[in-house]
């Protein structure tokens, strides 16, 4: 039984707006600014749902993005449906049948999609939630055709239907062609430095005569404190803003502050590093300010041989085991406790005896805690947080990152966190302006 055409032409409806939202996922995707917008305003700012998934490991499949691939679906299932309006009864129905097939599969994929948001990343990308419904919905609409696929003559007719076979097959194949191209100029376009607008020009654009005349302006900044100052914090801008911008996989770390926030921080941090310990006790006399509109995230990356085998000495010796009692106490909800803490002591060098002081002070269960630092699966996570950070390039420890971009001095923190508020609307708080 072929489907009524209005049921055709809405199922049709559903998988142009399952490609729409496609579409939309994969230039969020690439960072492309207006669709980044666009998703932060439905999914809740920068750090929300939407970005936690696009961010998170599942995002691709062997390089390809899943926006990329859902996109060709819809649109191939579209064409498909297309063609299913011409030809005679026989290829109305087989290209009918092979549609409700097809979009049937296409609803199991995005039940383990589905299942990997709410059991593995604990959030949802709403616009995902869409793009589900635009393959359920043609399901529905379609499903009086299902005896069409029970009849196996009529489905291998399929392949002596020209007009509709080969027009789909043609048209899938250019499709996937355009879609890959464009996936791989938006990843290429994603990677590279963004121009941004700014009243000075790079030098290496400018000709002798502006060379020089920037050589002057820079002499005279510099006899100016007020100008240089200026000048500096318009320099560490527009560096921030050329920075490319990166998908750290934060899905299971620790974080403070709202998933709605405007901000994402992430610090990749080292427990025995005196310089981490400085930015730590600094950074957290402002949270109190911030954790409306940041939402921080904390990434362990101990310079410490014994478990980060990028290195061919260790810096920081038994940093390690204050990284691996920082997973353990995540585990029991009082990382944050934990790491002011281990801060607040200043160790040099720390043993068992020293990690188990500060989870007691921490007020962890202890025996939680002894049993959590001997096993394979808080050593695994350590060692995935250490992946991570070496995944993304860094090699120094504090690193922070503001929206996916790394600043070149984590100091810089509360400027760019400030600029950034101000970028996207959301009205700074007064404490990061003193």
């Amino acid at each position: 039984m072929t489907p009524r055409p209005w049921r055709a032409g809405l199922a049709l409806a559903f998988l142009v707006a399952g490609a729409v939202l496609s579409f939309t996922l994969l230039l969020q995707h690439h960072d492309t600014p207006r669709a980044s917008a666009l998703v932060h305003s439905v999914c809740g700012g920068q750090g929300g749902g939407c970005d936690t998934v696009n961010r998170s490991a599942f995002s691709e499949v062997g390089g390809v993005s899943l926006a990329a691939l859902g996109l060709l679906f819809y649109l191939s299932l579209a064409l498909l449906l297309t063609l299913s309006f011409f030809g005679d009864q026989a290829g109305r129905e087989a290209a009918t049948a092979l549609t409700l097939l097809l979009a049937t599969l296409g609803v199991a994929v995005d039940l383990v999609l589905f299942c990997i948001q709410a059991f593995h990343l604990n959030t949802f990308c709403q616009l995902c939630l869409l793009s589900y419904l635009a393959s359920v919905a043609p399901v529905a609409l379609l499903w009086p055709a299902r005896r069409l696929i029970g009849a196996p003559r009529l489905i291998a007719r399929m392949a002596n239907l020209h007009l509709i076979g080969a027009s789909w097959l043609l048209g899938s194949a250019t499709l996937a062609m355009a879609v890959g191209v464009g996936d791989w100029a938006l990843r290429l376009s994603a990677q590279a430095p963004r121009a941004t607008v700014s009243e000075e020009k790079a030098v290496d654009t400018m000709n002798l005569d502006e060379a020089r005349r920037e050589v002057r302006l820079l002499r005279r900044t510099l006899d100016d404190p007020e100008s240089l100052n200026a000048y500096l914090v318009r320099k560490t801008l527009r560096d921030f803003e050329r920075a490319p911008v990166l998908r750290p996989d934060i899905a299971r770390a620790p974080v403070l502050g709202p998933p709605s926030a405007p901000v994402a921080i992430v610090i990749f941090s080292d427990f025995l590093c005196p310089w981490c310990r400085r930015f730590a006790l600094s950074f957290k006399q402002h949270m109190p300010a911030l954790r409306k509109w940041a939402r921080v995230s904390f990434v362990n990356f101990p310079l410490d041989e014994s478990c980060n085998d990028a290195l061919d000495h260790s810096l920081h010796p038994s940093a390690c085991l204050l990284a691996l009692g920082s997973v353990c106490a995540h585990d029991q909800g009082r990382f944050w406790e934990y790491h002011d803490r281990v801060y607040e002591d200043d160790f040099e060098q720390a043993a068992e005896r020293d990690v188990l002081q500060a989870a007691s002070d921490s007020g962890l269960d202890l025996d939680a805690f002894r049993s959590c630092l001997r096993s394979p699966d808080a050593h695994a996570r350590l060692l995935a947080e250490i992946a991570e950070a070496r995944r993304l390039g860094i090699d120094a420890t504090p690193t922070v990152m503001v929206n996916g971009r790394r600043l070149a001095q984590a100091t810089d923190v509360l400027l760019v966190v400030q600029h950034e508020l101000e970028r996207s609307g959301a009205m700074p708080p007064e404490e990061s302006a003193q």
